[in-house]
């Protein structure tokens, strides 16, 4: 995020494309532990920094990747907003969330 609130974001969309892959790794992790809820923030802490990576991209002229960065999020968030076997606080965070990605992916798809 310092990066690209300094205008670097060539170098935040490194940053958070390494961020993103770890999470993914978490996610393995903790659904082969049995962790299930903290794998389901896992999930949703992946699908907010695809949100950031949007952000990114189409500051650096990259609208089309970013709509699509942007589409492959929402599910992440749908799954654990619709997740009851999870605590309900992380469920609202993900709602609140998914309502921020589907005003991005308007606003992307309306600049596109």
């Amino acid at each position: 995020m310092a990066k690209m609130h300094a205008g670097d974001f060539d170098g935040g969309l490194a940053s958070l494309q390494q961020a993103e892959a770890t999470y993914m790794k978490a996610e393995k992790l903790g659904e082969a532990e049995k962790q299930h809820e903290y794998a389901m923030i896992q999930i949703m802490d992946q699908a907010k920094t695809k949100l950031l990576i949007s952000v990114a991209l189409f500051r650096l002229g990259r609208a089309a990747d970013a709509v699509t960065t942007t589409e492959e999020a929402i599910p992440q968030l749908n799954r654990v907003k619709d997740d009851t076997g999870i605590n309900a606080g992380i469920r609202e965070s993900a709602t609140s969330s998914l309502k921020d990605a589907q005003t991005l992916l308007a606003r992307l798809e309306s600049a596109h």
